[in-house]
């Protein structure tokens, strides 16, 4: 997985998302909404954006709920709770377990 860094101060999503697709940021911003709010509002919409992109790659998408363990040869997003509530950095973390801060 090669790094990618975000391109907005709220575009870790879009940055996270490239990296474990293989895109690019650009890409994927033209799909993918910056995360200007919190919440369901925002997660549900992205989710079904996020497996249109995934499925012509043959990835799956799957919403895990912790407590989960990073299985080797898989990709993954992680979101780290910030100090905004509602919102949440977030990481990909490669086949290996290695996580990619695009931050």
């Amino acid at each position: 997985m090669n790094l990618i860094p975000q391109q907005h101060p709220l575009g870790c999503f879009i940055a996270s998302t490239a990296m474990v697709l293989d895109m690019t940021y650009e890409d994927v911003a033209q799909t993918i909404p910056l995360q200007d709010q919190g919440g369901e509002e925002w997660w549900q919409p992205v989710l079904a954006s996020l497996q249109a992109l995934a499925a012509p790659r043959g990835k799956v998408v799957v919403d895990l709920e912790p407590p989960f363990i990073v299985q080797p040869g898989m990709r993954y997003l992680a979101q780290v709770p910030t100090n905004i509530p509602g919102f949440y950095h977030i990481l990909a973390i490669d086949e290996s377990g290695i996580a990619f801060n695009p931050d």
